[in-house]
């Protein structure tokens, strides 16, 4: 998105916490040090990438 490319650090994504609510993961992160964003996936969705 073009919110986390330009800003006052621009192409920088960083992860600045995450939170498993039953089997969902919200992931917050800061975006070209200008916004904070969250990601949602449902934590069996990622695991199941490992395999």
């Amino acid at each position: 998105q073009e919110y986390e490319e330009q800003g006052y650090v621009a192409n920088i994504v960083f992860t600045c916490g995450t939170v498993l609510i039953g089997d969902e993961l919200f992931c917050y992160y800061g975006g070209a040090d200008t916004v904070i964003c969250l990601a949602t996936a449902k934590l069996n969705d990622l695991l199941s990438l490992k395999e």
